[in-house]
């Protein structure tokens, strides 16, 4: 989800139209390339990337995507002439990133706010360095909000790391070319498996949950007098798999919540990442959440997979917390 930010408008008697839009140069400062040339060919992929926030930098990053401006295009007609094209506007790409349970916790804190409905807005940059380490360019951002939060899907059959994608939506950004020594990519990365995770869900069974489907937390933002304004955040209904051994109790829930109309029956629970060694990471807090769905997963009649059920949830709050 992109989120147009605009700096200026070109007249106020162009008319609206149809807006689309078309990249702008690059400008950087203080590196001897003229303003708006392009950057030169040196890769920033292989070394990695890291995040400062504030001014300290707060850990390494898997991935980095987007944050570069571009320009809005507006279309209008004057009467029964010919239609006009011309650059009305500047906008700035959200910024896309992969992290992973190192970060500090500055970051992890800002998630926490997003996600319990206080968002904070930020400045920063996204370092980009090369195989040896060393800094080449800064994409800094300014006053900005995180814009949605992705959490992996949990499985406990699965050998991959897991990583979160978080959102950012700048005001401002500014790509430069810069120098000096970076840090080493993973370098603090405490290991997190997509396998390893803890569900408590008060009067349910959950040792047998094998699975938390990937979800995302979205902020939603108005703007005022030119600038962004968050307001509501929209929460995701989750989705489990569990053994079949353990259906009972979860479709009795099904029968009195929903079959049954029973308004009290919503929950507060956890889902809590796990380190190799057991210990917490994070806490998610998934408040007055209550149940659906519940029906047996689609399997071939050949198969020799033990029967499981899915089950889905709406939630209206969350929470997060980092224990790491």
């Amino acid at each position: 989800m992109t989120k147009n930010r605009r700096s200026f408008l070109k007249a106020a008697g162009l008319a609206a139209g149809i807006t689309s839009a078309a990249p702008l140069a690059l400008t950087l400062q203080g590196t001897g390339i003229a303003t708006g040339a392009a950057p030169g060919p040196r890769p920033a992929t292989r070394g990695g990337f890291a995040l400062e926030l504030e001014g300290s930098v707060v850990g390494s990053l898997r991935g980095y995507s987007g944050g570069f401006p571009f320009g809005e295009v507006r279309l209008a007609r004057i009467g029964t002439g010919p239609v006009d094209k011309a650059i009305a506007g500047v906008g700035f790409e959200d910024i896309r990133l992969e992290a992973g349970a190192a970060m500090d916790a500055s970051i992890w804190s800002w998630i926490g706010a997003m996600l319990s409905g206080s968002p904070t807005s930020k400045s920063g940059a996204i370092l980009m360095m090369d195989g040896d380490y060393s800094l080449t360019h800064r994409l800094e951002f300014r006053d900005a909000y995180i814009s949605e939060v992705t959490f992996p899907q949990f499985d406990g059959a699965s050998k991959d790391a897991a990583f979160l994608t978080i959102g950012i939506a700048p005001e401002r950004t500014e790509f430069k070319v810069a120098g000096g020594a970076g840090i080493p990519a993973g370098g603090r990365q405490k290991r997190w498996q997509a396998s390893n995770f803890r569900l408590s869900i008060p009067g349910l069974p959950t040792e047998t949950v094998s699975r938390v489907d990937a979800f995302t937390v979205r902020q939603v933002f108005t703007e005022e007098r030119g600038r962004m304004v968050p307001l509501d955040l929209e929460y995701p209904n989750m989705a489990l798999t569990l053994a079949e051994v353990d259906s009972g109790p979860w479709f009795d829930y099904f029968k009195e919540f929903v079959l049954n109309g029973n308004p009290v029956g919503e929950k507060d629970w956890l889902l809590e990442p796990l380190a190799p060694d057991l210990s917490v990471l994070f806490q998610i807090g998934f408040r007055n959440s209550g149940i659906f769905k519940c029906a047996l997963e689609k399997v071939d009649a050949s198969s020799d997979n033990p029967a499981r059920i899915i089950v889905e949830m709406y939630v209206e709050q969350m929470t997060f917390e980092s224990l790491a």
